[in-house]
């Protein structure tokens, strides 16, 4: 063979040891079978040609051109003595071309890889565990009022907490002769305006003192100078000790309040069924850094982000603000519990303030839900959930595919089970999964849909797992829905203070239920 032809170095050869010193050279390569080797003496070709997609010709003058020069030694049989093939491989642009063709299919539906990963799922029903009913025992007789409600979250260590680090701050910032002097009463004041601006709304702040605009029970409680400063010096931690605050907590400014307002919500009596979601609290402003986030469908698409647990009534139970990486500063995972991502943590760390979570249940959407987070909370913390799922989340579970669901029409729906946790799959406007472990797809139900054939509304089966999800999913909407009716101004400067002034207003709302 001659090497000083340049075309040599790039075209696929093959040399052999045995009598007939042969010389093998392919005219043309597919990429299918591009490392085939074959070593058939009757065969002038090393590498048949089987496809038409990507034929190539090895002594075309544009394939050598777009060739490296570092040639891979394939070997087709078991000794060194055997026959042995050097393949040119091309330069980046055709080999992308090739590794969309040679890489394995995925099946868009994600249903099970493998007989052995599918072998668990079978068509049955779950069986849920028996649980006790539960009941809200009735508050005590000092709580039936409002205020007193109120009072309860906003008791009197919090507000001589503020009063002293406010004052403290005031002498910081402005010296000791021009001191805020801020009391207890006058800060019970200053929140009882601060609230009532969200239940007699105006453009502005300064239109609760203007002339034409003017509202009595607000502008004969308080002047609005002295409103601006006891808001623009309110402050919920000790200034002297800032430089001792932990490193990368952003909500450490305000830790004593979030705390305080945690444990409160924690130690009130709980209900049967609970949702967890998301909220946001509005704040377009420039100084929240990675705190602002951005979510396009919610009513507030800018703000601070809180992950929130509460029951179907829109009582809060418990939060936990979004705070990035340092989101569970201060929260223990096992290493289980750390695999199974971001939106489960969440779920894992709310749920745990749930009162004997083996007579309650969960409720969550797809950003949270999975099969093996249903999964570790059935069988680690005896708490029965129910979420809708993404369909890359069901475990490999081999239900039937969106196109034959489809051919059955709106309402059809399939489901299959292993260990306790059921995945349901129904046909509404769209294909929507769910997977529980606390009820199955029977007895089946009906919804009313609109049909644009016939233009009225029918009856659509519907399975009682997606029955109960919807029932029993809208706790934290409702927490939202009446938290922004009587929403009071937030606008700030300082980031932190923006959750704080939703605390508020998350208590009023239930102190009015």
């Amino acid at each position: 063979m001659n090497h000083d032809n340049n075309s040599s170095l790039h075209n696929v050869s093959a040399s052999s040891n045995n009598s007939t010193g042969r010389t093998l050279r392919p005219k043309k390569v597919s990429a299918k079978n591009l490392y085939t080797v074959t070593s058939d003496e009757d065969e002038d070709e090393v590498l048949e040609e089987t496809e038409d997609e990507v034929e190539w010709n090895v002594d075309d003058p544009a394939i050598i051109n777009n060739c490296d020069t570092v040639e891979s030694v394939i070997s087709s049989g078991a000794s060194s003595e055997d026959e042995q093939v050097k393949v040119t491989l091309p330069k980046t642009a055709l080999r992308s071309k090739w590794s969309k063709m040679l890489a394995p299919k995925r099946n868009k539906n994600n249903l099970a890889e493998s007989s052995n990963e599918t072998n668990h799922w079978v068509r049955e029903e779950i069986v849920v565990p028996n649980q006790e009913p539960v009941t809200i025992p009735a508050p005590d007789e000092d709580l039936r009022d409002p205020y007193a409600y109120f009072q309860y979250f906003f008791d009197d260590s919090l507000l001589e907490s503020i009063v002293t680090y406010s004052n403290s701050y005031s002498i910081w910032k402005d010296g000791s002769e021009r001191n805020l002097n801020l009391t207890k009463t006058e800060l019970q004041q200053f929140l009882g305006v601060w609230m009532y601006m969200g239940v007699n709304t105006l453009p502005g702040i300064r239109d609760f003192w203007a002339a034409d605009t003017l509202v009595n029970q607000v502008a004969s409680i308080m002047s609005f100078n002295r409103f601006q400063k006891i808001r623009s010096h309110l402050h919920f931690f000790d200034k002297s000790q800032e430089a001792f605050l932990p490193a990368g907590d952003r909500f450490a400014k305000v830790g004593l309040i979030l705390d305080h307002m945690k444990k409160k919500c924690n130690d009130l009596d709980q209900e049967k069924y609970y949702s967890i979601d998301e909220t946001m609290v509005p704040y377009k402003g420039k100084f929240a850094w990675a705190l602002r986030q951005f979510i396009r469908n919610k009513p507030h698409r800018f703000g601070i982000k809180i992950f929130n647990l509460a029951g179907t009534s829109g009582i809060v139970y418990d939060f936990l603000p979004y705070a990035g990486s340092e989101t569970f500063r201060g929260i223990e995972f096992s290493p289980e519990e750390e695999a199974l991502g971001v939106g489960a943590k969440v779920v894992l760390s709310l749920a745990r303030s749930i009162h004997d979570p083996a007579n309650k249940s969960v409720f969550f959407d797809n950003y949270f839900a999975s099969v093996k987070l249903v999964r570790h909370l059935k069988d680690n913390m005896h708490l029965l959930s129910t979420g809708t799922v993404r369909n890359n989340r069901i475990d490999h579970c081999p239900l039937i595919s969106d196109k034959e669901l489809k051919s059955k029409g709106r309402g059809a729906y399939d489901f299959k089970s292993s260990d306790g946790v059921q995945v349901t799959k129904w046909m509404d406007n769209k294909i929507v999964h769910l997977v529980s472990s606390l009820s199955g797809a029977g007895p089946e139900g009906t919804a009313k849909r609109y049909d644009k054939a016939s233009k009225r509304r029918i009856n659509v089966p519907i399975p009682h797992v997606i029955q109960l999800y919807n029932n029993k999913m809208g706790g934290v909407d409702l927490s939202d829905m009446l938290v922004e009716i009587l929403r009071s101004p937030t606008k700030a400067r300082r980031s932190q203070c923006i959750c704080v002034y939703d605390g508020p207003g998350c208590c009023k709302f239930m102190a009015l239920l």
